[in-house]
């Protein structure tokens, strides 16, 4: 079995879909589990559920209609160089846990929807495996005149997943990955349950370890 490192996620989702990265599940028919999205904590443990269960319901019920991902400042050299068309955007100053000092990168939720589709077609991904917890290090909220809860900002630190891949008979690939630093921007959707709108990668530069 040989083991392969990578110190930020971005990475060896390119590794396996060759195009933009995505997030990872798989098709699935299952209920769904729309009480998880009624607390931002719910929310997070429904990502979690939908990369260990590999279910691509699970990981769109996450996401809102005008969701976008934002590609890490570290990693912004080696993206523009892939994309170099890629969209861009000032940074949201009503954010506390991102750099108001940096511009981003993003794709959309339709992209990010097609990416996790050309991933299932890769049949060698036989197991994603969380072995250390996403937690939740800080949380921000955002309350209407009313006293209603409307938006929510959440800091996650560490973080740790396997991927096992089959190569053959006889050789397995095992891929460890750290997710490290993220910023969630959570809003409610039709039903007051969360998902999320803006999520940053704030991780570190790539690193990956034969």
């Amino acid at each position: 079995m040989s083991y392969k490192y990578i110190y930020i996620f971005i990475t060896v989702l390119m590794v396996f879909t060759g195009c933009r990265i995505p997030f990872f599940p798989e098709t699935g028919k299952p209920t769904k589990s729309h009480h998880s999205r009624s607390t931002p904590e719910g929310l997070i443990s429904q990502l979690v559920q939908s990369y260990e269960s590999r279910r691509l319901d699970l990981f769109e019920d996450l996401l809102a209609d005008s969701f976008r991902f934002y590609v890490a400042p570290s990693f912004k050299n080696a993206f523009i160089a892939a994309y170099p068309n890629s969209d861009r955007e000032a940074p949201d100053t009503a954010l506390r846990f991102i750099d108001n000092s940096e511009s981003y990168y993003f794709w959309t939720k339709s992209l990010e929807i097609q990416s996790h589709s050309k991933l299932l077609s890769n049949d060698k991904v036989s197991e994603i495996k969380f072995y250390s917890p996403l937690e939740i290090s800080s949380k921000r909220y955002a309350v209407a005149k009313n006293g209603d809860t409307v938006n929510v900002e959440l800091l996650t630190n560490g973080g740790a997943f396997e991927i096992r891949m089959t190569q053959s008979a006889t050789e397995m690939l095992v891929y460890s990955v750290s997710i490290e630093k993220q910023v969630f921007y959570l809003e409610r959707d039709s039903d007051r349950l969360w998902v999320i709108r803006k999520w940053y990668d704030l991780s570190s530069a790539p690193n990956l370890v034969e």
